[in-house]
């Protein structure tokens, strides 16, 4: 926590929050694009998987039947056909399944349902002739293979995410630290010259513009300090000069009265 006390760890933290919620924002949205993406894709195939079976519906005498007898693609595909709440084509499914299609069974209009024990989705399409209900044709697509691609994006996107917010924030305490590097070099530098050698200034080494202004400001104040500094110089070579005389004569005196025989009292 000492590190970010300093502007160096302040303007590096401020770089990585700002990052962290764009990054975030990004993640979120790739996320939420793609689930809404293979959502559609799943209603998609779903509709097309219906309306390829309602092609193969004909009625006779009132009766629902297939033209073509249910083979292992067809079984594969989880399509079922219902005359009214009879089945004429049922594939193997699990019993949530095969119960959740027995119930869209003479559905009226198209529509879907999801099951998550297991992961399937369900549609429904009413078949009709003559502009008379005559079936309802339900397809399922399982989810799972939906769901893992989700998770794996979603963890792969978070894992991206993270490397690159920690090569955000190197990069940006490398490059923050370089930046401000010169501002501990004047600091450096002005309290040697403060010290040993106060007539140098900043003006001399090239600086970017902030930095530069920033030189020219400390030149300025150095100059105004070195010239009250000659100043005292001045005053105190002018005091000495002025005392110098003086003090020398009542120092000789002093030693003259010194050199002179004197009484005991």
């Amino acid at each position: 926590m000492r590190h970010f006390r300093t502007l160096r760890g302040r303007l590096t933290a401020a770089a990585l929050l700002v990052a962290t919620v764009l990054v975030a924002t990004v993640v979120l949205a790739f996320n939420l694009i793609l689930e809404s993406s293979l959502q559609a894709d799943a209603n998609s195939s779903l509709r097309t998987q219906a309306a390829a079976a309602a092609t193969t519906i004909r009625t006779t005498g009132g009766v629902v039947r297939v033209r073509e007898s249910p083979d292992d693609e067809a079984l594969d595909a989880q399509v079922w056909v219902f005359d009214r709440q009879r089945a004429v084509l049922s594939p193997h499914a699990p019993p949530a399944v095969k119960a959740a299609a027995q119930a869209l069974a003479g559905s009226k209009r198209r529509g879907y349902r999801t099951l998550h024990q297991p992961e399937v989705r369900l549609y429904a399409l009413p078949v009709t002739r003559a502009g008379r209900q005559v079936g309802t044709v339900v397809t399922a697509k399982s989810l799972t293979a939906y769901d893992k691609t989700t998770d794996a994006a979603l963890v792969g996107s978070i894992a991206l995410g993270a490397v690159l917010l920690l090569a955000l924030f190197v990069v940006s305490w490398l490059a923050i630290g370089r930046a401000l590097q010169p501002v501990a070099e004047m600091t450096r530098s002005a309290a040697e010259w403060g010290e040993n050698d106060i007539g140098r200034r900043f003006g001399s080494v090239p600086q970017p513009d902030e930095l530069g202004e920033l030189a020219r400001t400390f030149d300025a104040l150095f100059d105004r300090v070195a010239a009250s500094l000659r100043h005292e110089q001045r005053l105190s070579a002018e005091l000495s000069h002025e005392l110098r005389t003086p003090l020398a004569r009542i120092i000789a005196e002093m030693e003259l009265l010194q050199r002179r025989e004197r009484s005991a009292a």
